[in-house]
């Protein structure tokens, strides 16, 4: 149910947040990308290594999202991280993971589950806006959607064999030191 309350308006700002990203002069677009992907690294460690700072300053919801707020809240998340996602081409996976631990009150191994298949039809959707203004790569992106795919598989099946902690420290590590990684080389 998350999934369809997140998807549809998601995919449908996906094209607008793709267009927006073709207005903006590369520099700043690689300097706001690293930007996010820095923020939700600092955003998932609050939440994952703070828990109970977070639930003292922001309500945490403990127990599963249901009925109209679900959906009005999955319209909204949906909304935010497709522009995210599709405006600076960092899939927001970290900002999912939040919204849907935070938000809806889903475990962390639920929400890397349920994560992986809302970024699809939103990244799909921000492509496309790519692709129709010139800005895609076909044959880079072939081969990256072969490697992606079969990654994501591998890890899926693995995943819950890792422990929370691991899980926990990559989750974090990964978007900072990719924003780390941008800021540095993008210059």
């Amino acid at each position: 149910m998350i999934f369809l309350a997140m998807i549809v308006l998601g995919v449908m700002i996906g094209f607008l947040g793709a267009s927006v990203s073709n207005l903006m002069p590369a520099d700043i677009l690689s300097v706001m990308t690293a930007v996010m992907l820095m923020v939700s690294g600092f955003i998932l460690y609050i939440r994952l290594y703070h828990d109970g700072w977070l639930s003292r300053h922001f309500p945490v919801r403990q127990t599963l999202l249901t009925g109209r707020k679900l959906y009005l809240y999955g319209a909204i998340t949906g909304l935010i991280v497709g522009f995210l996602s599709s405006a600076f081409g960092i899939g927001a996976a970290a900002f999912i993971q939040i919204a849907l631990m935070v938000v809806f009150g889903i475990s962390l191994l639920r929400a890397i589950g349920t994560c992986m298949m809302i970024v699809l039809p939103i990244s799909a959707a921000g492509g496309l806006s790519y692709l129709f203004n010139g800005r895609l790569d076909l044959l880079i992106f072939i081969q990256t959607l072969c490697g992606l795919g079969f990654g994501a598989y591998i890890g899926a099946q693995f995943t819950h064999l890792a422990p929370k902690g691991l899980l926990q420290f990559a989750l974090v590590l990964v978007p900072v030191l990719s924003g780390i990684i941008m800021l540095v080389f993008s210059r």
